[in-house]
């Protein structure tokens, strides 16, 4: 491939705009994989009294120009996600509940796997 001195600086700009949009897909798609794989994780270790809080897991994907973004929420039962990771005070005042922790530890786990997952894009 050949190129004009005069068109140097165009060619090396549209080069690394090529790079820089796959390597964007590519990290859009490991957010979008490790994100649904933390609310399965979540959904799987949620406490399943009835199993509507557990089924209640969703994951949304919001994509921007120059990010991307997913949250993991609970659709069904949003009030109970605090109560149930953190525990909290019986009606009396004077015991705790269980606590039932699900959400912190997949949340910390899966953003270490999607950022060896992002490490590995640019080795």
């Amino acid at each position: 491939m050949k190129i004009d001195v005069d068109d140097l600086s165009s060619s090396v700009m549209s080069e690394l705009n090529k790079w820089s949009d796959d390597k964007s897909n590519k990290i859009n798609e490991h957010v979008k994989k490790r994100g649904k794989e933390m609310v399965e994780a979540i959904k799987s270790d949620a406490p399943k009294k009835t199993g509507k809080y557990a089924k209640g897991w969703k994951a949304k994907v919001t994509l921007g120009k120059d990010y991307v973004k997913i949250k993991g929420a609970n659709t069904t039962r949003p009030e109970l996600t605090h109560l149930l990771e953190n525990g909290h005070r019986t009606a009396g005042g004077t015991k705790m509940t269980r606590k039932f922790p699900h959400i912190k530890r997949n949340e910390e786990k899966y953003n270490e796997l999607l950022l060896e997952d992002i490490k590995g894009e640019f080795e």
